[in-house]
C-alpha cells in the first residue's frame, strides 16, 4: 500500500461509533473463536500492575518479561533506557506478546517515575536491600555507591519506607477478611496503610548487572525482595518478575472477587471505550494486510474515496 495511504489511515480520526464499526468489519475476517477470545482477554486486561524495566540490555530477558506480563493480563509495560538504546526484541523471544501489550518507552528514569506518580502509582523497587542500605551503598560485593547528596539521603530516610521480605507482604486492597487473618480489627489498622493498599503498583526491575539505579531511589515507595537460601545473590530478572508478579496479580484478581474490594479493584480494568480502542489496535495487528482491510472499510462503509 502506498505510504501516503498508510499515513492517512493512522491519522484518520474515528468517532467512537466508527471504531465499533471498524472492529465489526475486521471481525468478518476472523474466526468466531478468535474474536471471542479477544473479548475475553479484554475483559481481564488490567492497569493495576505495571512492570517497569530499567536499562535492560538482554533482549531475551525483555522478551520473556513481556510474554509473562501479557499472560498476567497486564495492559502496560514501561521500559526505561537512560541515554542508550534498549534491548531489541527479536521475533520469538516475546512470542508475539509485544503486539498485545501497550509498551511505553522512556529516555530517563525521572520521566518515567514522574508519569507514574502523576497517575497515582506506588513505585515498588525489587531489591534484597532496604532503602537505607541502598542509600548508604551497602550492597554486597563490588558496587558503586549511589551518588546521592546528603540532603537527598536525609529526605529519603525520613520517609521511613517499608521493605517487604516477600511479595505476599505487599498490601493490596486490604479488607476486613485480611485484617482478621492477622488478628486485627479494621478500626485499629493504620488508615494510611489501608489507603496505600488501594493504589496501583509499578514494580521496578533494574538491569542484569547492577540492579536498580540511584536515579529511582528518591521516587520509591517501598522495596520488595525474594527470599534467597543459596550463595547466589539474586534470581534472573525474568524469574524475579514471574515470581513477584504472580503473587501480586493473584492478590489483585482475588480482590476482584471479594465483595468488599470488588468495586475499587474494578477501576483498574479497562473502561468500555478503552476496550474498543485496544480492540482496534489488536485487529489491525492481527492481519498482515490490515491496512488494506481498513482501506476497504473506509471506502465501503464510510464512503471515503480518493485515498
Amino acid at each position: 500500500m502506498r505510504l501516503i495511504a498508510k499515513e492517512f489511515l493512522r491519522s484518520f480520526q474515528y468517532t467512537p461509533e466508527q471504531k465499533i464499526q471498524l472492529v465489526n468489519y475486521f471481525s468478518k475476517f476472523l474466526t468466531p473463536s478468535r474474536f471471542e477470545l479477544m473479548h475475553h482477554v479484554l475483559n481481564n486486561r488490567s492497569k493495576y500492575m505495571i512492570p517497569v524495566v530499567e536499562d535492560i540490555y538482554k533482549e531475551q530477558n525483555l522478551g520473556a518479561i513481556m510474554r509473562t506480563a501479557e499472560c498476567f493480563g497486564c495492559n502496560n509495560l514501561f521500559e526505561i533506557n537512560n541515554n542508550k538504546p534498549g534491548a531489541k526484541i527479536q521475533k520469538g523471544h516475546a512470542k508475539g506478546a509485544d503486539e498485545w501489550l501497550e509498551v511505553t518507552r522512556f529516555t530517563s528514569t525521572e520521566e518515567c517515575c514522574l508519569q507514574l506518580k502523576e497517575k497515582g502509582y506506588r513505585i515498588i523497587i525489587t531489591s534484597p536491600y532496604t532503602i537505607p542500605q541502598l542509600v548508604e551503598g551497602l550492597k554486597r560485593g563490588s558496587y558503586k555507591q549511589f551518588e546521592l547528596s546528603d540532603r537527598q539521603k536525609a529526605q529519603i530516610l525520613a520517609r521511613n519506607l517499608p521493605h517487604y521480605n516477600n511479595a505476599h507482604e505487599v498490601p493490596i486492597f486490604l479488607t476486613r477478611k485480611e485484617f482478621s487473618k492477622h488478628g486485627s480489627d479494621v478500626e485499629e489498622m493504620n488508615m494510611e496503610i489501608l489507603e496505600e493498599s488501594k493504589k496501583p503498583i509499578a514494580i521496578v526491575f533494574g538491569n542484569e548487572s547492577n540492579g536498580i539505579s540511584e536515579r529511582i531511589i528518591p521516587y520509591a515507595d517501598a522495596t520488595v525482595k525474594l527470599p534467597m537460601y543459596g550463595f547466589t545473590e539474586s534470581f534472573n530478572i525474568h524469574a524475579s518478575f514471574a515470581i513477584i508478579g504472580h503473587v501480586l496479580n493473584t492478590k489483585f484478581r482475588e480482590a476482584l472477587l471479594e465483595s468488599e474490594s470488588r468495586e475499587e479493584a474494578s477501576k483498574y480494568l479497562l473502561s468500555e471505550q478503552a476496550k474498543v480502542d485496544t480492540l482496534v489496535d489488536w485487529v489491525r495487528n492481527n492481519f498482515s494486510e490490515g491496512d488494506k482491510i481498513e482501506y476497504q472499510f473506509l471506502k465501503e462503509e464510510l464512503g471515503i474515496k480518493g485515498i
